[in-house]
């Protein structure tokens, strides 16, 4: 008999705890030198989608043949030939786990798109539109991609432009950064539950502004306005009396 699948267990909070140097063994802040504390560690640095690795990828490309303003029946030659030769090039980048296809609208607007989401980076797919920058020149569009195993880019798109002949790698303006432009920041995930750590620190060691200005890289807007007004809050309270503690005791 077949042996039984492995099934998946959740993680123990307080193992994953310790192995992200948040548990007993690795306690942070309560002894401390009075001095600002780092927001994130630099192994708690993750995206959003932390616990799984994905490439994402959004393409489209007006396909266009050399003078388009010549004989339209010569024209429609020279674009029946491309658009043959761009289906040869999707089938080598295709392998029917994502969608790629060429089609033509009205108006004989011929439009190649691709998107997918696989588990790692799917270089064909750039390959594919540096081909149509190589091989169709007066074609132009854009390639997103989504690459959070990409060092130092985890939490961002990257678009390449495809124009006159040229597919160049640009930084994306609009859907980036990921975390929070597309997902909220989770208040469960590591770099966020280090960042509420580490402002209840900076607050015992008065250094609430170190940690304030450096929020915004971690948590919600709305999360870093509760901060501010918690820090707020916590530079007004009174210093408690000396001796009111053993008072209080008696």
């Amino acid at each position: 008999m077949a042996s039984p699948s492995r099934s998946w267990k959740k993680p123990n909070p307080s193992v994953e705890a310790t192995r992200n140097g948040m548990g007993r063994s690795g306690a942070r802040g309560l002894s401390s030198p009075p001095r600002p504390m780092p927001l994130r560690a630099p192994h708690l640095q993750r995206s959003a989608t932390e616990g799984r690795t994905v490439f994402e990828f959004h393409g489209w490309a007006t396909i266009r043949v050399p003078e388009p303003d010549i004989d339209p029946a010569r024209r429609r030659e020279l674009e029946a030939v491309a658009v043959v030769r761009l289906r040869e090039a999707i089938a080598r980048a295709d392998d029917q786990f994502s969608l790629f296809d060429v089609r033509q609208t009205g108006n004989e607007l011929i439009v190649l798109y691709a998107h997918g989401l696989r588990n790692h980076r799917f270089r064909p797919v750039i390959e594919l539109f540096r081909w149509v920058a190589t091989e169709l020149p007066d074609s132009y569009g854009l390639l997103y991609a989504h690459d959070d195993e990409a060092e130092g880019q985890e939490n961002e798109f990257r678009v390449w432009r495809l124009a006159r002949g040229a597919f160049e790698e640009r930084t994306d303006p609009f859907l980036s950064p990921y975390t929070p432009t597309v997902e909220p920041p989770s208040p469960f995930t590591s770099d966020v539950l280090f960042a509420w750590l580490s402002l209840l620190d900076n607050l015992r060691t008065a250094h609430p502004e170190t940690a304030l200005e450096e929020l915004a890289d971690c948590v919600s807007p709305e999360q870093a306005a509760f901060l501010r007004r918690l820090a707020d809050r916590a530079a007004e309270a009174p210093d408690a009396e000396p001796g009111a503690a053993a008072d209080g005791g008696a």
